[in-house]
């Protein structure tokens, strides 16, 4: 049996706890490290501001609407050789 060369795991690994291992050519193992990142991304919907009828949400303040909306990343990089 060969092998892959690439890992790619999509998808949520919560609830369970989860260790991914490279192996290398001399069968040493070596669990990978993964990076955590939050990103602030923006609010793109206009139903935050405006209702089904087009008029404007009264709770639809500039502050309301300024708000980020926030991404959790988790990045694992495979090391190659």
């Amino acid at each position: 049996m060969k092998l892959p060369t690439s890992l790619a795991y999509e998808r949520s690994i919560d609830p369970s706890d989860v260790c991914f291992f490279v192996v290398w050519p001399d069968d040493k193992k070596t669990p990978l490290t993964y990076t955590s990142r939050t990103l602030l991304g923006q609010m793109e919907t206009a139903s935050l501001a405006y209702d089904a009828s087009g008029q404007p949400i009264k709770s639809a303040t500039a502050e309301a609407l300024a708000q980020g909306n926030p991404h959790q990343v988790d990045i694992c990089r495979v090391p190659f050789g």
